[in-house]
């Protein structure tokens, strides 16, 4: 069984790995043959499970792409009607929700969309239908190496359209929600706790509902800094813990009952205990996809016991794994999903072997130690970076919340449900054990710097990682140790495609309607702007920036320049500065920085060379007094005479001045002024860049409608190819003394089939 269910795992996943679906049907069709040819061989079977996994994804993949929003209704008015999918997310400005539409306009709409109200929203519930009108548009992220990927985020949750409601007479609560529903349940649960006084109630009612809304900034810093987010969200750690209880307290309820002690036996009694519980703590979470995933493994395994037969480590994780897939292919694109089979499998190997040979407090350590050495490449590898005293957090954290956190706010939660009083002791013990798990995790946290990222990243150094520390962890090694530290070695190689002496890579980021650029020589890095801050707890220095830094094995900025103090060139800096070690600041105003960190003025006539690479400041001129995107720092980066131009915000008049002035303005590679804006890249400036490429970093469909047409017009008749990170995502020039080697477009690289391919590659993507 446990064959079968990777097999099945691999042709899941051979889907969900292709470009397009063209390649997966080849795949498949060429596996159906080789079972044909195959049939009577032992390996037929797990071919047959392979068939039947890409079979399945495929079907569910053609059903999800064909529920998609018609091109020509992207930014129309459009009334829909439909209900609150789920809790809304109210934030100061806005209150964002999952919409299932019922009915619309006349035309292909997708079934699930994510709606934005703006404004003072009125008070949204889950289960509520409402009529709407709504402007829509087909999903779109960012795609940068080592970021979030938004569009897979949202093709796994069956979300085909993202939008905003309209301020309409129209729009109309139709029906409230139910009167009695699990997620009312949950939400009047979450807030009696909140409102009982607890010092810690935020962690509380995530421990026990899930719900995370409420939980502060400070507290997320906290839990990120140490890597000990995953104990706040409800999954299998949690569901296990819920079976035990539940099974302790069904088995004590066959001994003290004597009706039930001779028709049924006591495993099988608290076997179906723990089962309940779990089934009950699942839904009290809201049946998260975490906890749908804990649920079916437990259930097989429990489901072993009631029925009197003994299931196998590697039979339950095989059967949890096909029933895992069979409720939700997509699973494999969420990294919880890998971790947490991962941490079962982890768990078995460090078991096996073992078991009476130590007590029960060594073995604990030992598992502790043991899952942190076998997750850490796969963390690498989902993460690109671990926390250093994370192994330290979590063996201080795990005890303290399996132990006493978990079990006493659940019969906590009994209490209060039976009696109606929610400031019981067993919550208050709940509540006091974060308090001291708060004061172990602080201190830690506040060292959120110490990250470790391999400096040699790849999948391939992450499969030969794990080797490595599987034979390092096994009760008896059955070759040299030596072996496994060889394996192990790659971890620690130097960093790979370090431009040579001479040559420097710029990537220009996606950072939506803002501008960051990466500039890398042999032993340097300079950083050109860092995109937007969104909101106090989002930016794209922490977002978009550090993860591409640390991707490509990059820990330290020789060199900040910031063009100047606009929040979409300027908003990521702190978070910059915070998380990495930054030796020099430039900016064109830099008592308009509000970072803690000394800011030299930028200046015409600056210059240095590093690595054979050689970095000019052309503008502003010393003392000239104009606005502030006309006093952005421009850099122009060189190998030899080929080069690229960086202008920040300039505009005409600071153009005109810039074209007038002696100083070497050719670049192969031009990022348009002010994101290709009507009152930049004039015909004087483009006379004397006259670019090969010229690069618009501006969000996708972004209100200001930038590229504007007539920068469009200027730049082809420069002779400029034009590309845009809106349509190809992260861009990346190679430029050296013999010339600039075309883009590589990240979001054409690394395209899975629900990516979207904007149309156009520069100015029709709006």
């Amino acid at each position: 069984m446990f064959g079968a269910g990777i097999a099945f795992l691999i042709g899941v996943c051979c889907v969900l790995s292709a470009p397009a679906l063209v390649w997966a049907w080849s795949a498949c069709a060429l596996a159906l043959v080789v079972t044909g040819l195959l049939r009577r061989a032992p390996v037929a079977r797990l071919l047959i499970a392979f068939c039947c996994g890409c079979l399945w994804m495929l079907l569910h993949a053609h059903l999800r792409l064909d529920d998609g929003l018609a091109p020509e209704l992207q930014g129309e008015d459009l009334r829909v009607r439909g209900s609150v999918a789920d809790l809304p997310a109210r934030h100061p400005d806005f209150t964002r929700f999952v919409f299932d539409l019922e009915s619309g306009a006349g035309a292909r709409l997708p079934r699930r969309v994510r709606l934005s109200w703006y404004g003072a929203a009125p008070a949204l519930a889950q289960g509520e239908r409402w009529q709407l009108t709504v402007r829509l548009k087909q999903p779109h992220g960012l795609r940068n190496p080592g970021s979030f990927d938004y569009e897979t985020w949202l093709m796994q949750r069956g979300i085909r359209g993202l939008g905003y409601v309209r301020d309409h007479p129209g729009n109309r609560r139709l029906a409230a929600a139910p009167g009695v529903s699990l997620s009312l349940v949950r939400q009047r649960l979450a807030s009696a706790i909140e409102g009982a006084g607890f010092r810690h109630g935020a962690l509380l009612s995530a421990l026990t509902t899930g719900m995370r809304q409420d939980m502060s900034d400070a507290q997320w810093q906290v839990l990120r800094g140490t890597g000990t987010s995953h104990l706040f969200a409800i999954s299998g750690l949690h569901i296990g813990l819920a079976a035990m209880l539940g099974h302790g307290l069904f088995g004590f309820a066959w001994r003290a009952c004597r009706v039930c002690a001779p028709r049924v036996s006591r495993n099988r009694f608290a076997a179906t205990g723990a089962l309940v519980c779990a089934l009950a703590y699942a839904a009290l979470a809201g049946f998260s996809v975490p906890t749908q995933r804990a649920l079916i493994m437990l259930g097989v395994l429990l489901l072993g016991v009631v029925l009197a037969r003994g299931v196998r480590p590697g039979a339950c994780l095989g059967a949890g794994l096909t029933g895992v897939l069979i409720v939700d292919p997509w699973a494999p694109l969420s990294g919880g999903f890998w971790l947490s089979f991962a941490a079962v499998a982890a768990i078995a190997w460090l078991l096996a072997g073992r078991v009476g040979r130590a007590t029960r407090l060594a073995a604990f350590a030992r598992v502790q130690y043991g899952l942190a050495l076998l997750l850490a490449p796969l963390t690498l590898g989902l993460f690109h970076a671990t926390p250093l005293l994370g192994v330290l957090a979590n063996a201080l954290a795990v005890p303290v919340v399996s132990f006493v956190t978990v079990p006493s706010a659940l019969t906590g939660l009994i209490w209060a449900g039976v009696f109606s009083q929610f400031d019981n002791a067993l919550l208050q013990l709940a509540d006091a054990s974060l308090s001291l798990l708060w004061t172990l995790l602080a201190p830690l946290a506040a060292e959120a710097r110490l990250q470790w990222s391999p400096p040699l990243w790849s999948w391939m150094v992450v499969a030969l990682a794990v080797p490595g520390l599987l034979l390092l962890t096994a009760p008896r090694l059955p070759v040299p140790r030596a072996l496994a530290l060889a394996l192990l070695a790659p971890l620690l190689l130097p960093a790979p495609q370090r431009p040579p002496h001479g040559t420097f890579h710029v990537t220009v980021l996606d950072v939506g309607q803002g501008l960051a650029a990466v500039i890398e020589t042999r032993g340097h890095l300079l950083l050109y702007d860092t995109g937007a801050r969104l909101s106090p707890a989002y930016d794209m220095g922490s977002a978009v920036v550090i993860p591409y830094l640390r991707r490509r094995g990059r820990h330290r900025v020789d060199t900040l320049l910031i063009s100047h103090a606009d929040n979409d060139h300027a908003g990521g800096a702190a978070s910059i500065l915070e998380a990495l070690a930054v030796t020099d600041v430039l900016a064109s105003d830099p008592g308009a920085l509000n970072v803690v960190k000394a800011v030299r003025a930028c200046g015409a006539g600056q210059g240095w060379e590093w690595d054979g690479v050689r970095f000019e400041i052309v503008h502003p001129p010393t003392g000239w007094n104009a606005g502030r995107n006309d006093r952005s720092c421009v850099l122009r980066v060189s190998a030899g005479t080929h080069a690229v131009l960086l202008p920040g915000d300039i505009e005409a008049s600071a153009e005109r001045l810039l074209a007038a002035s002696d100083r070497r303005l050719r670049a192969d590679v031009l990022v348009v002024p002010h994101h290709g804006s009507a009152t930049s890249s004039t015909a004087q400036l483009l006379a004397r860049v006259r670019p090969v490429y010229a690069v618009v970093s501006a969000g996708y469909r972004n209100r200001f409608r930038f590229p504007h047409p007539s920068v469009c017009q200027r730049l082809r008749a420069a002779g400029a190819e034009i590309v845009s990170t809106a349509s190809a995502g992260a861009l990346r020039f190679r430029v050296d003394p013999a010339g600039v080697a075309p883009p590589l477009r990240y979001r054409r690289s690394q395209r899975r089939f629900w990516h979207r391919t904007p149309a156009g590659e520069g100015c029709t993507t709006q």
